[in-house]
């Protein structure tokens, strides 16, 4: 019983004593009233003794948490470390943009904190790493940019290289009689090893440009890093061959080869839609040429119905058999023994960024010129990790 409810049973036996004792007046109690009486006055005292009890005992656990409970002391100088983390990045971000726009001094060692361990220390080891921010909004231009960006997994990695187990081949049970040998149906494990290939691009700014106090250094360089580099890696993660990092049209099994080297046919369509398993199919895209569109626009299932299915509203997408529909210039003409149209969950396809971006101004190199370069370099890779979650149509030899 707690404390509360043994004081309202304790005040409900004073009123009960009371009311008895004011029937009687001055008369003195009958027997049966007397023995209610001393009952209820009897439990008067055991409920009176409970709460002593458990009031002490409530102060002691009350003094006990007092005593366990650390003592805070509140520094003037002290920060959340929030707010000591947000004051860093302002300071850093500060700095960053004296040493763009002056290079005197502003990057106090303290501040040139880095992603990579090459590019500690002062700038001529290979550049500082921007600002968190800057580095936000350079990756989302960098997006922008890069279709496969807004269809793939992307995952940041903190190392040089990363390995990534992927099943081939996946193995399948079996029906089997009694006492019947029961078969190995091992899966086939092979490995994606994703590594850091490097890019890179110069950007050279006129001096009086640069000291223009109206003109957003910061903003142009990161734009411009970002665009470039996004178009530099949707060709590799759409139709490159590994040499570099190594695209999704390239790494995909063939779903349907057309019977044509320079047509596409609306069975076909249907063909490599269902070469993906239905799981894949239930997020899955298509993905081509512009080009290869034009040859696909007009074609209609049995039932005279269009494949293609065009957006009806601003910011609906273009659909076939129901499915959004991106195009890529980087894709592969429908031409000859070419994969030219791909389907299914992209998102098997994986962007590994090395984290980071680098920039490093270059004074000298371009003085007589009056200009200054500013060298940005970033690190991905990326590959087809789930070989299943995609199929394309290989155009007829």
């Amino acid at each position: 019983m707690d404390v509360t409810t043994m004081y309202d049973e304790r005040k409900k036996l004073v009123d009960a004593m009371r009311t008895l004792l004011e029937y009687y007046g001055d008369k003195a109690l009958s027997a049966e009233d007397r023995e209610k009486h001393d009952k209820m006055e009897a439990r008067y005292g055991e409920l009176t003794e409970q709460i002593t009890r458990a009031n002490a005992l409530a102060e002691r656990e009350a003094e006990e948490k007092r005593l366990d409970k650390p003592v805070t002391r509140t520094l003037e100088t002290a920060e959340p470390a929030a707010a000591q983390q947000d004051e860093r990045e302002k300071r850093y971000a500060a700095a960053f943009d004296t040493y763009v726009r002056d290079k005197q001094s502003g990057m106090e060692p303290e501040l040139r904190a880095s992603t990579d361990p090459q590019l500690v220390g002062t700038d001529a080891s290979g550049g500082y790493s921007v600002p968190n921010q800057w580095y936000s909004q350079f990756q989302e231009t960098r997006k922008e940019a890069n279709i496969m960006r807004q269809l793939a997994t992307i995952i940041s990695s903190k190392s040089g290289t990363m390995r990534i187990v992927k099943e081939d081949t996946e193995g399948v049970a079996a029906w089997y009689d009694e006492n019947a040998a029961i078969a190995v149906a091992q899966e086939t494990i092979t490995y994606v090893d994703f590594l850091a290939y490097k890019m890179g691009r110069i950007i050279t700014v006129s001096n009086e440009l640069l000291h223009d106090s109206m003109f957003n250094i910061s903003a142009y360089l990161m734009r411009k890093l970002a665009r470039s580099m996004g178009v530099l890696e949707e060709a590799a993660f759409v139709n490159g061959d590994g040499t570099y990092p190594e695209g999704i049209f390239n790494a995909a099994t063939s779903g349907v080869t057309s019977a044509s080297a320079t047509a596409i046919t609306a069975d076909e369509l249907i063909t490599l839609y269902h070469s993906v398993s239905e799981e894949y199919r239930r997020d899955g895209v298509w993905l081509m040429k512009d080009s290869t569109v034009k040859l696909i626009r007009q074609l209609k299932t049995g039932d005279q119905q269009y494949l293609w299915q065009p957006g009806l509203q601003a910011g609906q997408p273009d659909k076939i058999l129901g499915k959004t529909m991106y195009t890529s210039s980087n894709a592969p003409e429908a031409t000859a023994a070419l994969k030219s149209v791909l389907f299914g969950y992209t998102k098997g396809f994986w962007i590994v960024d090395r984290v980071g971006l680098a920039m490093q101004r270059l004074d000298e190199l371009y003085a007589v010129n009056d200009l200054i370069g500013f060298k940005g370099t970033a690190r991905t890779d990326s590959g087809l990790v789930d070989t299943s979650s995609v199929r394309v149509i290989t155009m007829h030899a």
